[in-house]
């Protein structure tokens, strides 16, 4: 059984169908969700999409995300990185076995490098084949472990990630600089979230803007916590941005 939209709350919930279930379809199945075609029960186009959505959301997936695919990449910024992409294509179609054996990614580059994209679209993969995953960045991470301890909210959601979720992907690793110190109260907690999740195998991919090694020499992250990054597989990105800028012409603007 998938548990992946076990956290979500009802008004989330209520909101997306709102925005999907008989609307999406314009009215096609009456606001069921549902048709009978040829004597058989068959689902809309509307309720496919209301499952879409509210999966991506309970795994924590950033709507700027939803449609991302490969071709959104610009023809040079592929050719740059043509072997490393091709990398990160068989392991999303490898993910079953991946995430069985843990066997991560250290996905590092220059801001603007689709990191986080790429990430969320093997997140998405994830999602798609019943592989319970959660997409946060360091920041939102570091909030929800301490929070857990006065939240009774953040305390459900940190035992069901550690327990039930399978994929990690922590963006950003190295955009929260208050936790380097292990010995510290939120460095202690943080540090003993992931040795709880290298313990239990769980597999984890992680973005970041700089090296491994950086993480310790800039005083982001303690070495504790960077030594259990050694056994995920470096993916580095390089080039320049992947981004193009809109055509006033495909904005309707002249």
């Amino acid at each position: 059984m998938n548990h992946q939209t076990l956290l979500m709350d009802k008004e989330v919930v209520q909101e997306i169908r709102d925005a999907t279930i008989g609307v999406l379809c314009n009215n096609i199945c009456n606001g069921a969700g549902s048709m009978v075609i040829d004597g058989y029960i068959s689902s809309c186009t509307c309720l496919v999409e209301f499952t879409r959505r509210t999966r991506y959301i309970s795994a924590g997936i950033p709507e700027k995300y939803w449609e991302f695919t490969y071709d959104n990449l610009l023809p040079e910024f592929k050719d740059i990185n043509k072997e490393i992409l091709q990398i990160l294509k068989m392991y999303g179609i490898k993910l079953d076995e991946m995430t069985l054996a843990g066997h991560g990614l250290y996905i590092q580059g220059a801001s603007g490098l689709a990191k986080s994209a790429l990430a969320a679209f093997i997140a998405k993969d994830a999602v798609s084949k019943d592989i319970i995953t959660y997409f946060t960045s360091m920041s939102q991470l570091t909030k929800l472990i301490m929070g857990a301890n006065t939240s009774e909210t953040d305390k459900l959601k940190l035992k069901w990630l550690v327990k039930r979720v399978k994929l990690l992907v922590v963006d950003e690793i190295d955009k929260d600089h208050n936790i380097s110190n292990a010995q510290a109260y939120a460095g202690s907690h943080v540090n003993d979230f992931f040795r709880t999740m290298y313990e239990k195998k769980r597999t984890m991919i992680v973005t970041s803007n700089v090296p491994r090694d950086e993480l310790v020499k800039a005083n982001i992250q303690s070495k504790n916590l960077v030594d259990r990054f050694e056994e995920l597989l470096p993916i580095t990105i390089t080039g320049k941005s992947f981004r193009k800028p809109p055509d006033a012409n495909d904005l309707g603007l002249t």
